[in-house]
């Protein structure tokens, strides 16, 4: 016979708490909705050019060396693209590329 098998349900019992001994925040569960959806994200970048909204699913492009080319693209030192502006070839090079850095907005 085992070791484990050994163990009596009462020393089970003991080493795991009663909730009535944790203190009240620790056994209330939360309250509303379990499945309610999280909040559209919508993100606003802020710069002299003024202001570019960034819905999820967007894309925004930062060049560190603006007129620089990648993936087809002149780049600019900022750009957003929507959802399905760019190809998947397009985004991997992008992304392999130091000069530029890709946020995407989920």
């Amino acid at each position: 016979m085992s070791r484990r098998n050994n163990v009596k349900q009462e020393d089970v019992k003991s080493a795991q708490p009663d909730q009535q001994d944790l203190p009240a925040e620790e056994v209330q569960l939360p309250s509303g909705p379990q499945d309610a959806e999280p909040p559209a994200v919508t993100v606003h970048v802020l710069n002299a050019h003024g202001v570019h909204e960034l819905a999820a699913g967007s894309l925004l492009v930062i060049c560190s060396d603006p007129g620089f080319k990648r993936a087809g693209i002149e780049h600019e030192r900022l750009k957003v693209y929507r959802d399905g502006e760019l190809t998947a070839g397009q985004i991997a090079q992008m992304r392999r590329e130091p000069k530029l850095t890709l946020v995407e907005v989920g």
